[in-house]
């Protein structure tokens, strides 16, 4: 008989104890979620004229489905040097500018992306004037 009262308070003592450590995971798994809550998340998608093309898209009509069909709030646009500057001293920023300017009508977050390569004196010297040229935007 004391044998049996021994094996329920033994019992009893570790139900306890899993239910305690049950409510303890829960407390510090409720703490981690609201660190991490929905409102601190920010999603967003990557466009890419040059990609979009490759596709055999119209990039145009792509991106501004992207802004206005899918809603999208933050963009990473890609800036290609090559475009920019198709040939010597010929500087082409329309399509950058159709970007940015359709993104700041609908209140789109942008972040620009350049793709050029700083081993190469040119681009390297031309780095600063893309930072001022973001700067004055």
């Amino acid at each position: 008989m004391r044998r049996i009262l021994h094996i329920i308070k033994r019992s009893i003592v570790y139900l306890l104890l899993a239910v305690f450590l049950i409510f303890v995971s829960l407390w510090i798994w409720n703490i981690f979620v609201d660190e991490l809550s929905d409102d601190e998340v920010n999603f967003g998608v990557t466009f890419s004229n040059y990609y979009a093309m490759e596709l055999g898209l119209d990039w145009k009509a792509a991106y501004l489905a992207t802004l206005d069909d899918l809603g999208v709030k933050n963009l990473r646009l890609a800036a290609y040097w090559s475009e920019i500057e198709p040939e010597n001293d010929a500087f082409n920023f329309d399509s950058l500018d159709f970007e940015i300017n359709e993104a700041e009508k609908r209140n789109a977050k942008v972040i620009l992306v350049e793709y050029t390569d700083l081993e190469c004196p040119f681009c390297k010297s031309f780095h600063p004037t893309m930072q001022r040229i973001m700067r004055e935007r």
